[in-house]
């Protein structure tokens, strides 16, 4: 006679249905990846540096255009369209100031300090506008030690 006691039944019965996780334990889980991939977010855009964006509103194609670091070397942007935007990402290696400059149609070279002081480990956004009268109007965010738009401050 082959009989299965109660207890015995129970053993077979569970190894037949896994258990599914709980709502709360997915949720749970949820949160904790969106977390982690929020952290490595803040890490990768924080080892970026400083985000440079140069939008040009002055209505003429601005010629070598640069990002230059006076303690450091220049970023070349190179031309830029009326209505368009670059944009680039700059390490200061050592305590500086950002200078942005571009040539005009007429040839003349336009040049201006848009950050007053990065140094090494600074990893904020710097918006810098091309008028229509060819100057400069920037808005300097550059002193952040942590970007905390993570992904976001990519775009």
């Amino acid at each position: 006679m082959d009989t299965i006691g109660p207890a015995m039944s129970r053993d077979i019965s569970s190894l037949r249905s896994p258990r599914l996780l709980s709502r709360k334990a997915k949720l749970a889980a949820l949160a904790i990846i969106l977390f982690l991939f929020y952290a490595v977010g803040v890490s990768v855009r924080s080892n970026r540096g400083i985000r440079i964006v140069v939008e040009n509103e002055s209505g003429v194609t601005l010629r070598d255009a640069n990002i230059v670091l006076e303690q450091g070397g220049p970023y070349l942007l190179g031309g830029i369209a009326a209505g368009k935007k670059k944009e680039i990402f700059i390490v200061p290696r050592n305590d500086s100031r950002v200078r942005a400059s571009f040539t005009d149609q007429n040839g003349q070279t336009h040049s201006e300090i848009v950050a007053g002081y990065v140094e090494h480990g600074y990893c904020g956004n710097v918006t810098v506008r091309v008028l229509r009268n060819l100057s400069l109007r920037s808005r300097d965010e550059s002193f952040a030690l942590l970007n905390w738009k993570s992904w976001y401050g990519f775009l």
